[in-house]
């Protein structure tokens, strides 16, 4: 038994001191010896010898106010006593963290849920449902496919724990979308583009030109319509004579800013070239249908 594993006792008497000597001549190793005030002493001794301890000091003149767990050992009866709430509430949260996981149940709300059985079977077709789990990654498709819904002008996707939350907001006028497809605003290049609904013909990063075809669709009778946003990366050069450049570029900053869904990205910049002057500027030019 190890010597870390001790009881303490609290005894009282006349002379307590004498219980010290009765348990040395017992041969009973002591630790820990306090003396609280004159008729008080506490001694710590080995979980093996409590017993032993009880049998000399109840026969004699001493009383014993008060046994306990000492150091170590009170750490240990502590941890034994509360072994189960521990166990249980680890086991409480594994099972929180896994049902997060899961779908345990969904939530369809707003003007639009009149569709909730349309909403849970477009759910179940992507295998979204009760006791499934759920990728955010799949948000995109579904937003899609109820904002195909008649009369549907929102819709929002939302898990919370175990709960996912579909709202869905109609609107008579969502009916009434612009038709067609959406084309490039400008020469430049694909910076972002956003397809909630339609066949994308671009991706990030391919330059295109003005009025080239980005999103369009498969329906050659052009019924169905398309839900879109690209941001087109625009870069503006010219060379000028050195004693025209400042106002070159101020008038660059004025048309820009007068281009519809334009952004300015820097203040431009001139750069000198032989005995003329490059005019530089970056800016981004937005363009949104049926967003």
């Amino acid at each position: 038994m190890k010597t870390w594993l001790l009881y303490r006792f609290t005894v009282r008497g006349l002379y307590p001191e004498g219980a010290v000597f009765k348990l040395k001549r017992a041969q009973i190793p002591l630790f820990a010896l306090q003396k609280t005030d004159k008729t008080t002493l506490q001694v710590c001794v080995e979980r093996k010898y409590r017993k032993k301890v009880f049998t000399i000091l109840n026969n004699s003149c001493y009383n014993i106010l008060k046994v306990e767990y000492y150091g170590f050992s009170r750490a240990l009866h502590w941890l034994k006593t509360r072994l189960g709430l521990i166990i249980g509430a680890g086991v409480f949260a594994c099972l929180c963290a896994l049902s997060n996981l899961f779908v345990l149940r969904i939530e369809v709300v707003g003007t639009g849920n009149y569709y909730q059985r349309e909403i849970l079977s477009l759910l179940s077709a992507n295998g979204v449902g009760v006791g499934r789990t759920y990728s955010a990654n799949i948000t995109p498709t579904l937003t899609a496919q109820i904002l195909a819904l008649e009369n549907v002008s929102f819709c929002s996707l939302k898990k919370t724990g175990s709960t996912l939350r579909v709202e869905v907001q109609t609107s008579p006028s969502a009916s009434l979308a612009q038709a067609g497809a959406l084309l490039s605003p400008a020469d430049g290049r694909v910076y972002s583009l956003t397809v909630v609904k339609g066949t994308p013909n671009v991706q990030e990063g391919d330059e295109v030109v003005k009025d080239q075809l980005l999103v369009g669709t498969a329906d050659t009778e052009g019924q169905e319509i398309v839900m879109a946003s690209v941001q087109i990366l625009c870069r503006y050069a010219e060379r000028v004579a050195p004693q025209q450049a400042q106002a070159a570029l101020a008038q660059a900053l004025l048309a820009v800013q007068a281009t519809e869904g334009a952004e300015i990205l820097d203040a431009g910049k001139i750069t000198p070239d032989g005995e003329a002057c490059i005019i530089e500027l970056s800016y981004l030019v937005t363009k949104k249908l049926n967003m």
